[in-house]
């Protein structure tokens, strides 16, 4: 579980290779899981921008949204590194 917050990223290593749009990001690189619904590759993205996509930056967006989880809600997160997946729950979250 990620601790309460508004506009952060946490800083994740991914422990199998990852393929996105034709880039493939090695194990051990980092990735970012961002508060506001989304991962980023190159580079965290705290903030939340309502601009539509595609946008200048390799992101993975399920939940975009303004995310505040100081008042409810958390989000979750699991390598599952024998299958080369990762999940991410966006759960009970508030939106601004």
């Amino acid at each position: 579980m990620i601790e309460a917050n508004d506009d952060v990223s946490f800083e994740l290593v991914l422990p199998f290779d990852f393929k996105l749009y034709g880039a493939t990001y090695a194990a051990g690189t980092s990735i970012y899981l961002n508060n506001n619904g989304n991962l980023s590759f190159d580079n965290a993205i705290s903030s939340f921008t309502a601009s539509m996509f595609p946008i200048n930056a390799p992101m993975i967006a399920p939940f975009w949204a303004d995310v505040d989880t100081r008042g409810a809600g958390e989000v979750w997160y699991k390598f599952f590194p024998d299958e080369n997946k990762l999940a991410v729950i966006w759960e009970k979250v508030r939106t601004g």
